[in-house]
């Protein structure tokens, strides 16, 4: 991973021990555990459930999140300091099409950081860990 320039899977992946599920790193060993803090398409902020237009894929979801302590200062994540136009404030999500047919209607395909996110997070993770219905296809959810 390249801490200065993550993706959602890097979020992803630094977020697996927070309770939000979202982590945005801060060197190539370190990342703080943050929470959601607005979802935005076409510069505008959207609220739940994250409505946006499929129709130009160029135009992605931003899930921002929130920033702790004195990261923006000493963080090499955000060095240099003009951080207000950095996309690594943000993860970056795409427009899905909606499946009610209806044309021009979407959603972000992400929710990291969210409280629903969370919450689906806690569930996957009693599932693989607390289930005696799960064996050698635990991590298989056809199964």
């Amino acid at each position: 991973m390249n801490y200065t320039h993550p993706n959602e899977t890097d979020f992803k992946r630094n977020g697996m021990y927070c309770e939000s599920g979202l982590a945005y790193p801060s060197n190539d060993d370190t990342a703080y555990c943050t929470s959601f803090k607005e979802m935005m398409f076409n510069n505008t902020i959207i609220d739940q459930p994250f409505n946006c237009s499929p129709r130009d894929q160029s135009i992605a979801c931003q899930s921002y999140f929130d920033l702790y302590g004195s990261d923006t200062n000493t963080s090499d994540y955000f060095n240099p300091p003009q951080i207000s136009n950095s996309t690594r404030l943000f993860v970056k999500n795409q427009c899905k099409c909606g499946l009610d047919g209806k044309p021009g209607q979407g959603w972000c395909s992400s929710m990291i950081g969210t409280k629903e996110y969370s919450t689906a997070v806690l569930a996957v993770a009693a599932l693989m860990s607390q289930s005696g219905c799960h064996t050698k296809d635990r991590n298989d959810m056809r199964a």
